[in-house]
């Protein structure tokens, strides 16, 4: 049972006794290791990858580390449907709980690219796979980004749950922009 009595700090932003995966930002490779259930697929120096269900849902749990400290993990669901539409209901459920572990989103946007399906709630799954319609739902915690992106291109959806340490997170910001900077 999720409380709603977990700590707020003064911004408004839930404080969580665990980051991903049952584990904090900076658990070791073989801390992960020993507290995964699943079974891995994949192991790196960076990276671990395993078979878990999440909300009854076939996923791939990944664990990404930078100096042996985890620093971001990645649910990639992988859960099968013959119709569209039950990805977005996957989406809205896992929304909804998400919602209930950290609080109302930060940020929650249904985008469109193209109106053909617009308003037609039937088609909103073949929106998405035909890259007309992406869903991005954001949270934040005091310790933790959260991001959920339901997304498609030629008729294939893809579906994470991302979570980066907000230190790991603006590195890799600051990164990217200095990246881009010498590129200039």
């Amino acid at each position: 049972v999720l409380s709603r009595a977990m700590p707020i700090d003064e911004a408004g932003l839930m404080a969580t006794e665990v980051d991903y995966r049952g584990l904090k930002w900076g658990a070791t490779k073989e801390q992960a290791l020993l507290s995964e259930k699943g079974e891995k697929v994949f192991e790196d120096d960076s990276s671990l990858l395993f078979k878990v269900r999440v909300s009854s849902l076939q996923t791939i749990a990944s664990f990404t580390f930078e100096d042996n400290g985890l620093v971001a993990g990645a649910y990639q669901l992988v859960e099968k449907h013959s119709n569209p539409n039950k990805y977005v209901d996957d989406y809205m459920r896992l929304k909804a709980l998400l919602t209930k572990k950290y609080g109302e989103p930060l940020t929650d946007l249904e985008s469109w690219s193209q109106d053909l399906y617009k308003g037609d709630k039937q088609d909103y799954g073949l929106a998405v796979s035909a890259g007309h319609l992406v869903y991005v739902t954001r949270w934040q915690t005091t310790t933790s980004q959260i991001e959920m992106v339901l997304s498609g291109d030629n008729f294939e959806l893809s579906h994470w749950v991302l979570y980066k340490s907000i230190d790991y997170a603006e590195r890799s910001l600051a990164l990217q922009e200095q990246e881009s900077l010498e590129e200039l």
